[in-house]
């Protein structure tokens, strides 16, 4: 549970991953050469898309997890073309025509908080707010 919020300038998410009934503080995005890349669902599977897709994201290599029920929801952002690519159970993204992005448990709060003018990491703050699977911090790259 996570909300991962890109607003065409900079990628935002929360830090609050769970193990359990236990509340664990993570990364969920990472910047790979001119690549943003956001995680959300399983973290495990996360980290393996993100290796995934940093060895060239090699159609015959994908990774099995994505193929079960621990799958995750990955967000690629090419800095350089402003392409918005999401991974989900294939290993061919869906290119969104959208401007912006917004995943995760509260993805719908940071919606609207973009449709009222909010940047990402205000978007994040506010699904902070409401949504009980965001929370514990955030962290934020920008487009370099």
């Amino acid at each position: 549970m996570t909300t991962i919020v890109w607003d065409g300038r900079t990628l935002a998410a929360d830090k609050l991953g769970s193990n359990g009934d236990l509340k664990r503080t993570l990364t969920k995005i990472w910047r790979f050469k001119h690549l943003l890349i956001g995680g959300n669902g399983a973290a495990d599977s996360a980290l393996m898309m993100k290796h995934w897709i940093e060895n060239g994201a090699e159609l015959t290599s994908f990774p099995e997890c994505q193929k079960g029920d621990d799958w995750c929801e990955v967000v690629v952002i090419n800095t350089e073309t402003g392409e918005i690519m999401v991974y989900e159970k294939s290993p061919i993204p869906l290119v969104l025509e959208d401007k912006v992005y917004a995943g995760g448990s509260g993805r719908g709060y940071a919606l609207g908080a973009i449709a009222m003018g909010a940047d990402a990491k205000r978007a994040v703050e506010v699904a902070m707010q409401f949504d009980m699977h965001t929370g514990l911090g955030l962290d934020i790259l920008e487009a370099a």
